[in-house]
């Protein structure tokens, strides 16, 4: 497959030399168009400044100015132009200053055909080659551009575009990167990475399309391709190579294609076009696609108000369920209405500041803000990184909660502890601890896993048994002591707790006093 097709002029006094070049060597089939002939190097600059020539096959000695004048002009003004030198003189000296003067070699009269189309093909690999470092060299340059804002002078680009009438540049990723390829160890990526590069160069250049690449992000790589004039992208093509490197990469891609153009110094706006355009690819459902079939139909979007809020109740009321449904409506609504990424991002951040704006701690690990979205680049793999931060938010925010209420129960214990002995009331310490007389009655069960009047017969019953063991009073005064003033309902209490009476619990307790003094 030939990628670059060169024109090239002869040169050389002897007509019939130039007319043999013209008629034995077979050019098509190399890839050469030859432009025509001139007779000394004077007439050979009059042709150049007329017409593109990229291959110069010049006579060493010739009237008016000869080869190597030719060269070093050449080398000087026309730097593209690649120079082989013929002679029927073989010096070293003519040899060294054809080096001298950037000539790519020097054959000897009569030429060997097989040897002149065996350096012309080198000739071509090494513009190939360069042509890509090229490529790459731009794309980099322009990279900077689009991230730094800073203009930049391109560098490596002819004031003639010589080799070229139309570019396009080809953005591609792998699709689901951050559970497809993420995964992997670090040197495994890199190798994957590598191939996709190669595979994807090498499909191109085997459809006749020159093309050179650059990662402008982890999972994003950009493609420059040159065809020739007649040549434009062709889907069936790219369909074709997205297969054959999906096949042998293993991983499933996608392409987007910038407009087609003229210049390589027009490439900034077709590079910030195709950057705009895979935006939108979450929402497609072919491989292949064009920036100009999408840009019209982008456009910044909003989240409606009252799915915020609908959100937002959903999470306050801490049900797992209802906030996997609530992340499934808010995703089935952003494709539906054909968000970018980047947009659903920005949206997400929006309703985690608001729903994190009292936990500064937790708002600072928000797994939303770190997305990349060209390495979590679908709306699965940003659900779940969603969800996970709403997930997380839940558990603190319950963790809060529950340290609040085992505060408010520790409160309501002291005071029941310091009280007892009153005629205590739900009431009186909800009153104390600042909430309602209902939450109170949940606090304390959830808390002791009792009820507030069994609580209070239980901190009740234990200060009367440490008063009967340890006291001489009597028992209708221990109960009054302890906050009861109908003794009989007091004895009912204890034995309900003790299974003893308190007279019984007394013998008890003193018997076991007794035998301990003994022994």
């Amino acid at each position: 497959m030939i990628l670059i097709k060169l024109k090239l002029l002869i040169v050389d006094d002897e007509p019939i030399i130039c007319q043999g070049l013209m008629q034995t060597v077979p050019w098509n089939q190399i890839g050469v168009e030859v432009v025509g002939s001139a007779f000394d190097g004077e007439e050979a600059l009059k042709m150049i400044k007329e017409n593109r020539v990229d291959l110069v096959l010049s006579d060493v000695k010739m009237p008016v100015m000869d080869g190597l004048s030719l060269s070093e002009h050449l080398h000087n003004h026309f730097p593209h132009i690649k120079i082989l030198i013929i002679s029927g003189y073989g010096e070293f000296e003519y040899a060294k200053r054809a080096i001298q003067y950037g000539v790519k070699d020097y054959l000897l009269k009569p030429v060997d055909i097989d040897e002149l189309m065996k350096i012309i093909s080198d000739i071509q690999a090494e513009m190939i080659l360069e042509k890509k470092n090229e490529f790459r060299s731009i794309l980099r340059q322009v990279e900077y551009w689009s991230i730094t804002g800073k203009d930049t002078q391109l560098t490596h680009i002819p004031v003639k575009d010589h080799l070229s009438s139309r570019y396009c540049l080809i953005g591609s990723e792998i699709r689901d990167f951050s559970e497809t390829v993420m995964p992997l160890h670090e040197t495994e990526q890199q190798i994957l990475k590598n191939k996709w590069v190669s595979l994807f160069e090498e499909n191109l250049i085997e459809e006749g399309i020159l093309a050179a690449s650059v990662f402008i992000s982890e999972n994003r790589l950009v493609t420059c391709c040159k065809f020739s004039e007649e040549e434009q992208p062709d889907f069936h093509i790219l369909g074709k190579i997205v297969k054959n490197v999906e096949r042998q990469l293993e991983k499933p891609i996608y392409l987007c294609l910038s407009s087609c153009f003229q210049s390589l110094n027009e490439i900034n706006n077709y590079f910030l076009e195709l950057l705009t355009a895979l935006k939108a690819h979450p929402y497609m459902n072919r491989t292949v696609y064009t920036a100009k079939e999408i840009l019209p139909t982008l456009g910044p979007k909003i989240l409606d108000s009252d799915m915020f809020e609908k959100g937002l109740k959903k999470v306050w009321e801490n049900d797992e369920v209802q906030l996997q449904q609530f992340a499934e409506d808010l995703f089935t609504h952003f494709k539906e209405n054909k968000w970018s990424l980047e947009d659903v991002v920005t949206a997400l951040k929006q309703l985690e500041k608001k729903l994190l704006s009292e936990f500064q701690v937790i708002r600072k690990s928000s797994r939303v803000n770190q997305i990349n979205v060209t390495v979590y680049n679908s709306y699965n793999q940003i659900k779940k990184v969603f969800l996970e931060d709403l997930k997380e938010y839940v558990s603190y925010r319950q963790s809060i909660v529950n340290d609040g209420q085992r505060w408010l129960v520790k409160k309501a214990i002291a005071y029941i502890n310091e009280h007892y002995s009153s005629d205590l009331k739900a009431t009186e310490i909800a009153d104390v601890i600042n909430v309602s007389p209902n939450y109170f009655s949940q606090l304390i069960k959830q808390e002791t896993g009792k009820h507030f009047n069994d609580y209070l017969h239980d901190v009740r019953v234990t200060k009367a048994k440490s008063l009967l063991k340890e006291t001489p009073y009597r028992i209708f005064e221990v109960s009054e002591m302890v906050g009861y003033k109908d003794y009989k309902y007091f004895v009912q209490i204890f034995k309900r707790v003790t299974k003893l009476t308190p007279t019984q619990y007394r013998n008890i307790a003193a018997d076991a006093i007794s035998t301990t003094l003994h022994v």
